[in-house]
């Protein structure tokens, strides 16, 4: 298989691209309106619900009037830095947190990187006034951290299957799905009344609010940021982590200052990204240096492909943090074409929490590396499903430095 193949899947078919060159001109074609590709289970649940739902479902001058506005906050400048204080508080829960376990595995690693992801974003909405209330949402963090994974695996488990039939049908595993999403949307619009009450001036839900959006609008925007930051950081904390683990030289190397946290991150994103495929619909139909693609053509943009490419990353399935170590011109000391990095996509859709994410990443590692030793307990495999996710749960042992 080459860098660029279709495939017939069923009733459609798709063009898959790993090749970095031809990704970018990808999204250099997506047009004004870039469409993606939504998971059918949740397209069919909209429906049948009559649910109004964020900006991942939004299309079209809809889609680009919010993104407008999102981008204004999301990806300015200030994000980061006028959230600092909650972040590193946010955090600090955390190592405090875990310092029950030193010198023991840390019980059910996934379930507490959900915890933590769900109250960092929590956090970012609400602002100052988050940290003031923190063990007012420890029961409303739990409980999405308990459900969200819930979904993700249901979701999983109806790929392939016929699921506008299993919907008609009421079938077992429709119902699970249906299920697990009516409780996750329930919580999180109970999370987000509470949020509305107590938010602060530096929260970004007051400068969503103060657009003069609809409320219910803001509500479904900030449910289904929830909802994503619960998988997609949560997943990557849980590989960031099971890499330095593995890896003693690493966090001494990061302790003595020898590499930086973001080049573990920028490592841990190219081994295992949180999106295994990026997809778009091509708005016409397209010439890609020589391929043609149908207007309407699902493309996927194959990460994980790149990702592990030898040509692009020598000894690709090798972890090596140093080879995002900056060469005196514009390129990394082992990285051939930076062009295939493409974590968080890039164009008019990229991420809207890439700025939030890496923040949390590289605060969180950082306090967990200063904070604690770090034993990998066995080796685990990586399943390809919406994300990548680990085999069998990832055990780590922590000892406190101090």
């Amino acid at each position: 298989i080459g860098p660029i193949f279709r495939e017939n899947m069923g009733t459609t078919s798709a063009v898959f691209i790993s090749d970095p060159i031809l990704m970018r001109q990808v999204f250099e074609m997506e047009g004004k309106y870039p469409k993606h590709f939504l998971p059918q289970p949740w397209t069919i649940f909209n429906e049948i619900h009559n649910c109004k739902r964020g900006l991942f479902f939004m299309d079209g001058e809809e889609w680009l009037q919010h993104r407008r506005l999102m981008n204004k906050h999301f990806l300015g400048k200030d994000v980061t830095s006028d959230l600092k204080f909650v972040h590193q508080e946010i955090v600090k829960y955390l190592i405090i947190r875990w310092k029950n376990y030193d010198g023991k595995e840390i019980i059910d690693l996934e379930h507490e990187f959900y915890r933590h992801s769900i109250s960092f974003l929590i956090g970012s909405l609400m602002g100052s006034s988050y940290i003031s209330s923190i063990n007012c949402y420890e029961m409303d963090v739990e409980k999405l951290a308990s459900i969200f994974y819930s979904i993700f695996a249901t979701t999983a488990h109806l790929n392939g299957k016929p699921i506008k039939l299993m919907a008609k049908l009421s079938a077992p595993g429709w119902i699970k799905f249906e299920t697990a999403v009516h409780s996750s949307l329930e919580a999180c619009y109970e999370v987000v009344d509470k949020m509305m009450k107590n938010r602060s001036e530096d929260g970004l839900l007051d400068k969503l609010l103060n657009e003069n959006l609809p409320i219910n609008t803001v509500v479904a925007i900030v449910v289904d940021l929830i909802l994503a930051a619960g998988d997609t950081t949560a997943v990557t904390s849980q590989w960031s982590l099971y890499l330095l683990s593995g890896h003693k030289e690493v966090q001494n190397a990061l302790i003595n200052g020898e590499i930086n946290v973001k080049n573990v991150v920028k490592e841990a994103l190219r081994m295992y990204p949180p999106a295994i495929f990026i997809s778009r619909m091509m708005p016409e139909d397209t010439n890609l240096s020589g391929y043609i693609l149908s207007q309407g053509e699902m493309v996927l943009l194959s990460l994980y492909s790149a990702g592990r490419n030898n040509d692009i990353y020598p000894s690709a399935n090798s972890f090596k943090p140093e080879r995002w170590i900056r060469t005196d011109g514009k390129g990394y000391e082992g990285v051939v074409d930076r062009r295939a990095y493409l974590p968080f996509a890039m164009g008019a859709r990229a991420c809207i929490g890439k700025y939030l994410a890496l923040t949390q990443l590289h605060y969180t590692l950082s306090e967990v590396v200063s904070e604690f030793d770090l034993e990998l307990q066995e080796e685990v495999d990586m399943i390809l499903r919406l994300v990548p996710v680990p085999s069998k749960p990832i055990r780590i042992k922590i000892r406190s430095k101090k």
